[in-house]
């Protein structure tokens, strides 16, 4: 069991730590598998963000490399004129 020194929170959050079985000081089971269940999340979410920067990283430098050519047809801009009331 983990145990809390006193002084260190307040007594409502010494009393929510220990929620709902351990004694007061201590930190219950529930609490610590919410806890660690927090820190898994976290570090997944940044391992994920991690790869997604590395992937995009390495995109790029490819794209870079083929540019696209340049087409011989014409484009038409369609609505792209502002027209003026007159009164």
């Amino acid at each position: 069991m983990f145990w809390v020194p006193k002084g260190w929170v307040p007594y409502y959050a010494e009393w929510l730590l220990s929620f709902p079985r351990a004694p007061l000081g201590g930190v219950s089971v529930n609490i610590w598998v919410l806890a660690c269940a927090a820190v898994i999340t976290l570090a997944h979410d940044a391992l994920v963000a991690v790869m997604a920067l590395v992937g995009k990283s390495g995109g790029a430098q490819k794209r870079r490399e083929a540019p696209m050519k340049a087409s011989d047809e014409k484009i038409q801009v369609v609505g792209g004129g502002r027209s003026k009331k007159e009164s």
